[in-house]
């Protein structure tokens, strides 16, 4: 799990070399500088920072700009506002629910020409999660984890009356 976590961020991260945005530059050392939000801190600051230090150790002309910035259904203000000024994130962790919303309102740049390149097809990934990374028939994200958020219970009488 740990490799595919380590390539799902290189797929993100060169998929974004390709999408410049106005955060993107060139540092003095030549290194493409590939601004990256994440929303995990606290106890998981430290599992993101060692995939995205292994990016950059495998990927030696890009330095990436990281930001802990929390980004859920209901904490997009700063997102919303650098897309407003014309100075998103090359990058950011979008939740699988807010991707469509985030396409319709024009702040992610479709993937399909990445996609295509990479030979990234829906048939590598879990089926619900690919799903999520698709709106109007268009690649919007890349799906790197499932977070199935539910409890499997169930009472035997109940299902025993039901047949």
């Amino acid at each position: 799990m740990k490799h595919f976590a380590v390539l799902a961020a290189a797929a993100c991260l060169l998929f974004a070399v390709g999408c410049r945005g106005p955060e993107t530059g060139v540092n003095e050392a030549g290194q493409t500088v590939v601004t990256v939000w994440h929303p995990w801190g606290g106890t998981r600051t430290a599992s993101i920072e060692r995939v995205l230090k292994e990016f950059e150790r495998t990927h030696p002309k890009i330095k990436l700009r990281v930001l802990f910035t929390p980004n859920d259904l209901s904490n997009n203000q700063k997102f919303f506002t650098s897309v407003a000024a014309n100075k998103p994130p090359d990058v950011i962790f979008v939740d699988g629910p807010q991707v469509a919303e985030w396409a319709e309102r024009g702040s992610l740049q479709s993937l399909d020409k990445y996609v295509k390149q990479a030979g990234i097809t829906e048939d590598q990934y879990f089926g619900p999660c690919w799903k999520q990374n698709v709106y109007k028939g268009s690649v919007w994200s890349m799906t790197f984890c499932a977070d199935p958020n539910f409890a499997f219970a169930w009472s035997k009488k109940d299902f025993a009356s039901a047949g």
